[in-house]
């Protein structure tokens, strides 16, 4: 695949790990979220031939990294953080043994990539960028990190997944599996029992998860409108004692 000498864009998600903290690092099996938060890369033409010019920024729109270098031996010529544009260097160097032909020859790009989340956050500045470098440079992502970052991996897992997946690695090797992420379907088929939420509650925008014995019991429900407007929701339908989760839990 030849290098994109046209316009070409890609969007990597950034990531949430719900179980397997740190354990992850020495093959457990964990579950991890990829969020709506992510990172884009933009790579255009441009008319400074053996030249890549990088330009980063933040969710702010501020300009936090810029950087060019001299292609094709990818060698920094100035940048506004030598660390940074070193680190990145790298990375562009890693997708170069993948595949010798990438930035190769007289080619001219320049980059911008842009952060929806502040980089503070640790949704995966880092795991997205190069999730995304390696969208372009037609690599895969997984021997790029172990060769400049580091890390187990699960992040990279998130960049492009469609939903929930459960990761482990199995020596250097990724092992990924999607996953629906609704603990009432298991519970609800092994039961031979229908949720909560299809009974009484099918229209609702959250989720609702049952607790204790189902029918007869609380359920949990998970709301982003306000507290008010999912309290009509409830009360409307008879159900009228509510508790906060921080009026409720311990």
């Amino acid at each position: 695949m030849a290098d994109h000498y046209e316009p070409f864009e890609t969007r990597a998600q950034g990531k949430l790990l719900l179980t397997g903290e740190y354990f992850v690092l020495d093959g457990a099996l964990s579950l991890a979220l990829p969020v709506r938060y992510g990172q884009t890369l933009q790579v255009l033409p441009s008319e400074k031939p053996g030249r890549l010019t990088w330009i980063s920024r933040d969710a702010d729109g501020t300009v936090w990294f810029q950087a060019e270098f001299a292609l094709p031996e990818i060698v920094l010529l100035s940048s506004t953080d030598p660390k940074t544009a070193d680190i990145l260097a790298t990375v562009l160097k890693a997708c170069r043994r993948q595949r010798p032909a990438f930035l190769s020859g007289n080619a001219a790009f320049e980059v911008r990539t842009a952060n929806e989340f502040p980089r503070a956050w640790g949704l995966g500045t880092s795991s997205t960028l190069i999730a995304a470098i390696a969208v372009w440079a037609d690599v895969d992502p997984y021997p790029v990190l172990f060769d400049t970052f580091g890390g187990s991996g699960y992040d990279i897992a998130c960049a492009y997944a469609s939903g929930p997946v459960l990761y482990h690695l199995e020596g250097q090797t990724p092992w990924i599996r999607t996953v629906v992420f609704e603990h009432e379907n298991l519970i609800g088929e092994a039961l031979g029992l229908a949720r909560a939420k299809d009974l009484y509650f099918n229209d609702f925008w959250g989720e609702i998860k049952s607790l204790g014995a189902w029918g007869g019991d609380f359920v949990l429900a998970t709301s982003d409108r306000p507290e008010a407007e999912t309290q009509t929701y409830f009360s409307s339908r008879g159900f009228f004692v509510f508790f906060p989760w921080r009026e409720m839990v311990v």
